[in-house]
């Protein structure tokens, strides 16, 4: 008795078809920014500095580190701001309170979700202003962290 196998093309031609009707999954996500929507709204300040309040919206079931992070491991992923061309020391960056997540593993950690604001107050800069949100984001149930990212927004 013999026993017969299908073709190699019938089984191309079954994988082709399951390809054609498997639902589309989204596409990865390349890092962090992804996750991460920024406004800007500007004022002028009392001394002649720019106050900018930057709101950054972040997606349903994610979360980026705060600022201060509050746990030393952790310290690298703290959302920062920075104002291109402008130095660190001229920029003063007040940021939200966080809500804090207690994590026996690796031990506790600030974070914010939603809608936070970041106000940043510019000293010595004129023109345009680029700022620059590092931002870490993770997903709250799942636990997974994408790469950081970079959220930016041009200031008159």
């Amino acid at each position: 008795m013999t026993r017969r196998f299908p073709s190699l093309g019938l089984w191309v031609g079954i994988a082709a078809a399951a390809l054609l009707v498997a639902p589309a999954s989204a596409p990865a996500q390349k890092n962090s920014a992804e996750n991460v929507k920024i406004t800007a709204s500007p004022e002028k300040g009392k001394d002649g500095s720019r106050v900018v309040k930057l709101k950054l919206s972040v997606a349903d079931g994610w979360y980026i580190y705060a600022n201060p992070v509050g746990n030393e491991d952790l310290a690298p992923n703290a959302t920062t701001v920075k104002v291109k061309g402008v130095k660190d020391a001229d920029v003063k960056v007040t940021y939200p309170d966080p809500k804090v997540k207690k994590d026996k593993d690796i031990g506790n950690y600030n974070y914010y979700v939603g809608d936070i604001t970041i106000e940043a107050t510019v000293r010595n800069a004129s023109g345009p202003l680029e700022f620059q949100v590092q931002v870490n984001t993770c997903h709250l149930v799942r636990g997974v962290c994408l790469a950081p990212g970079t959220v930016k927004v041009m200031v008159p």
